[in-house]
Parts: structure tokens; sequence; C-alpha cells
């Protein structure tokens, strides 16, 4: 998990990822009194509570215990006394005021070397012990791998344990920054999926960019599965290579070590260079989806755009033929251009009964053609003037009456 903990001074160093965490526990730059907290803002809890950092606590703090004291190789200040102490004692003979003065001077530089040694000694301290703030990795999980501490006493007996220590934080530096290579480039690549995308979906029509939306959604949710599942094997490339790591680290043998670091390098380098193409080709695929998918929708969202244009500038047609004509229910004769005209512009314009009932109430006679026309409304036909109808005009109202939605009424006398 993603982090922030303390350092000694109390300033909160973070984000760090979980990785990041175990390698600073063992370095003993945490330990098990460190404040760790999710977000910067709290709640705090002491290390050794966090779940996966126990065994790497125990490990820094094993080291540090067994680091030789550095106070034994430096002179310290009561030594430095001694020494000049010896060096006054060492000589009583000399009585001369002369030789009081030589021994008062050595005296004086003695003890200034002193005091510059225990500078540099404090200077050392603060400058390697304390805990540096992390830069921001990416938040994912790191790999589990075994101990050198189950091996027993086998790693002590072939190497020292300093060098034991390096070769493990050797480890740990190489397979955390692996991690964050492989972590990197995921992300970057998912990131480039995204802004792809939105470039195609900008070439389609905005009415159809809503199932686009969608589709996006739905590849960036199987992309991020499928680079998950790369992950996974990524990461189980790691563990064998860092076992086989860890087991060469216990080895004397020093070029035997390079030799397997190397192997391990090149290894780690396949491992990422492999990953990074299986992640290009997965998001090569789900781009040419989307790609296609937003050229099917663009396609239908262009041609249902050109039959609304087509039906507008019909529409505009028929407006201005049935301006011509004047009021309909006065006409006694109607030509078959002027009922398709009228139908259309009832059925899918504001008609000129508002999208109801056409009533040509003053309309005798009636033509096969007209009634063929005619009997495509959709919003009742109402024709009390007409007195004679051929069976072929018969024929044409009859399928119209067929939908009991429409409305056809036909009042004069002698319907036949």
């Amino acid at each position: 998990m993603p982090g922030f903990y303390k350092d000694a001074s109390g300033q909160i160093v973070g984000p760090v990822s979980s990785a990041e965490l175990k390698v600073l526990a063992e370095r003993n730059a945490i330990t098990s009194d460190t404040l760790i907290a999710q977000t910067a803002n709290g709640p705090w809890v002491r290390a050794v509570q966090v779940k996966g950092l126990s065994e790497f606590l125990q490990r820094g703090s094993s080291r540090h215990a067994q680091l030789p004291s550095s106070q034994a190789s430096v002179p310290t200040a009561s030594a430095s006394t001694a020494t000049v102490a010896g060096l006054t004692t060492a000589k009583p003979s000399l009585s001369s005021s002369k030789s009081r003065r030589g021994l008062s001077a050595r005296t004086i530089a003695g003890g200034g070397v002193a005091i510059a040694l225990l500078g540099l000694l404090a200077l050392y301290r603060g400058t390697f012990s304390a805990p540096r703030p992390i830069a921001p990795r990416p938040s994912l999980p790191s790999i589990t791998v075994p101990s050198l501490s189950h091996q027993g006493g086998a790693a002590s007996e072939s190497v020292s344990e300093r060098a034991l220590d390096n070769r493990r934080m050797q480890i740990a530096d190489m397979f955390l920054r692996a991690e964050g290579d492989w972590d990197s480039a995921a992300e970057k690549a998912k990131y480039g999926f995204t802004e792809r995308c939105l470039e195609v979906e900008k070439q389609v029509p905005y009415d159809a960019r809503g199932p686009l939306n969608q589709a996006l959604v739905r590849d960036q949710e199987a992309l991020s599965e499928k680079i998950t599942s790369l992950r996974e094997a990524f990461l189980v490339t790691l563990t064998s290579l860092r076992t086989s790591m860890e087991t060469a680290a216990a080895d004397a043998n020093n070029a035997a070590w390079d030799a397997a670091v190397a192997e391990a390098r090149r290894k780690v380098t396949e491992a990422i260079v492999n990953g990074k193409k299986a992640i290009e080709l997965s998001v090569a695929d789900r781009t040419d989806s989307f790609s296609e998918f937003a050229a099917t929708a663009g396609q239908a969202a262009s041609k249902a755009e050109g039959e609304k244009a087509a039906m507008r500038e019909q529409l505009q047609a028929d407006k201005e033929r049935l301006s011509r004509l004047g009021d309909i229910r006065k006409l006694t004769s109607v030509a078959p251009e002027d009922a398709a005209a009228l139908v259309r512009y009832h059925r899918d314009g504001t008609g000129f009964s508002g999208g109801q009932t056409i009533d040509l109430e003053s309309l005798a006679e009636l033509t096969p053609a007209v009634a063929k026309e005619l009997s495509a409304c959709t919003t009742g036909l109402v024709l009390p003037a007409v007195t004679k109808l051929s069976p072929e005009s018969a024929k044409h109202l009859a399928r119209m009456s067929v939908d009991k939605r429409n409305r056809l009424v036909l009042i004069g006398p002698d319907k036949t």
C-alpha cells in the first residue's frame, strides 16, 4: 500500500510504496516505533503494527545490532586528553619555560584534533543515518520472497555479514527499480490508450458519442484487466529471479556473485521489454476495436443525419406546396402529388391541424391515385363529401382502416 511515515525529526515523508517501506525497514531507517499512515493526515500507527513489515523490521534491527560501533575506531576527547597528559608527564625533566610552552602548544593542538574528529563523527552520523524523503513510485503491490534468515548459519559461514547485507540491499534495489519501470510503462500505456480513443471520438458526430463513451469505459476496464494479468506474470518471473539471487548472495565467491548479478539484470531487462511489448499489443488491439466501433457509429450517425436533412428539405417543400393550395377543407379536388405532400406533412411535420385528422370536407372526387396516397395517412382521414368510390380506391382505403389507430370517416351517400 502507498503511505507516509515520520522520520526521526518528525518530518512527514512520502508517499512511498509498500516495497520502499520494506527496503527502509531493512536499512533500519524505519524502526518498530516509526509512525506510518496511509495518508499524510493520518491516522498514524506504529510500524510494527503494519502487516507485512515485521520481517523486514527484524532484519533491520538485527543488522543494526551487528554493525561495529563507530565510536571504537574514532578517538574521543578523553583519549586525546590522556594522550596529551602522557606527553605532559613523559618528560618531567623539562622545567624551562620554553619547554612548558611547547608542551602547552601540543596540548592545545591535541585537543583541537579531538574536537575536529568529534565534529566529523557527528556530521557523518547526521548525513548517513537520517532517512531522506523517498520519491513517489507507482503504488502497486510488491513481491514477497524468502529471506536468507531461514537458511540458518550457512550465510554467515560463507560470506561476511556486512557483505551479505550489502548484497541484500543490491537485490532489493534491483527488483524495486524493475517493478517501478514496469508499472510506469503500464500507466503510460493506459493513459495513451485513453488519449487515442478521445481523438477518435472527436471525429464522430456529437449525437453518436453517448454509445462511444460507454464503449470507451468497457475497453478501459478490459485493458486494465489484461495489464493486471500481465503484471502478475511479470511478478512471478521477478520472484523466481529474486529467489535465485538470494541464494547466490550467500556465496563467498565474488566472481560468482558478479556473474549472478549480471545474469539477473539481463533477465530482468528481458522481462521488462517483453512485458512492454505485451502491453503495447493489448493497447493496439483495444484501440483497433474502439476505432472500428467508432467508425460504425459514425457511419450510422451520418446516415441518420442525412436522412433528417433530406426530411427537413422535403417538409419544407411540402409546406410551400400546401401553402399554395390554401385551406384544404375547401378543396373539391386534389392532385396525387398534393395528397402525398399533405400526408407527409401531417405525419412528419407540424401539419395544418397539429398532427390531427386530415379533414377534406369538400373533396367530392377520390381517384385511385389520390386514394393510394391518402391511405398512407396515420392521423385519421375524414371524407364526408365523397359520393362514389371505385373498387380500386376502396381497396386502398381498406388498407388504411386495418390499423386501428387510424380513423377513416366516409359520411356521404352512395359509398360503394
